[in-house]
């Protein structure tokens, strides 16, 4: 960072050693290496500011549609937010996810889930008799283990088939680099319809590692090869 006294300085030597014929020039030429070295400096702040949360946050739209908010997932994930405690906040969650109802459980500082539902204006729910039943819902986990590493946990269970992205589409998002899960436990009181499609009832896995966060993703498709469930864990 250039010294604004320093630069005073030197204007005042230019006019006492050159008149005032050039001291115009010489404060422009003066102002000019001010400027470009500014710009060249480390901004520090700024740097931190484009990895903030909020920042991310107000980045993304809100999503409409049941691809949206897989997409939306895919950001926070990149950017890994389930390890940041200001990511529990309603507002930032139902931004990202879409889901209008949000329970927030604050066990400690350090340990941290909520619940997000809500999501009948994104997804049609299901109707049984009087009763209504929201067809998607997200579960959210922070929590500091005992070896002071932070894990952060997404969960979303898909009750109605066919209402979410399909296998073609995961890839699409996520990539297609994945390996069979098939070791993964069957998820309890799960019916299996006969598969309509060479992916139904897939399950396969995607593992990450970015500067020092280890993340394991988990897909598991329908009998349509929509999606049925997603488990992602990422460690720190």
């Amino acid at each position: 960072m250039i010294n604004l006294t320093n630069l005073s300085s030197v204007t005042m030597s230019v006019f006492r050693s050159v008149g005032t014929r050039w001291c115009f020039i010489n404060i422009v030429v003066a102002m000019s290496i001010f400027v470009s070295l500014s710009a060249c400096a480390p901004q520090g702040s700024n740097a931190e500011a484009a990895e903030s949360t909020e920042r991310i946050i107000n980045s993304v739209a809100t999503p409409t549609t049941a691809i949206e908010l897989i997409k939306n997932f895919k950001i926070a994930q990149e950017n890994h937010l389930f390890l940041r405690s200001d990511f529990f906040v309603k507002e930032k969650m139902e931004k990202i996810f879409g889901g209008k109802k949000i329970t927030t459980h604050i066990n400690d500082v350090n340990n941290l889930d909520a619940t997000v539902f809500g999501f009948d204006e994104m997804i049609k729910p299901i109707e049984s008799g009087i009763f209504k039943f929201g067809a998607v819902n997200i579960e959210l986990k922070r929590v500091q283990k005992n070896d002071g590493n932070i894990q952060g946990e997404f969960f979303l269970r898909v009750i109605r088939e066919g209402v979410f992205p399909n296998f073609k589409d995961v890839e699409r998002i996520f990539g297609s680099d994945w390996v069979g899960d098939e070791d993964k436990e069957v998820s309890p009181h799960r019916i299996f319809k006969k598969p309509t499609n060479q992916f139904g009832h897939a399950k396969i896995k995607y593992t990450y590692k970015d500067n020092g966060v280890a993340g394991i993703l988990r897909i598991e498709f329908a009998a349509d090869s929509s999606i049925y469930q997603i488990n992602y864990i990422e460690t720190k």
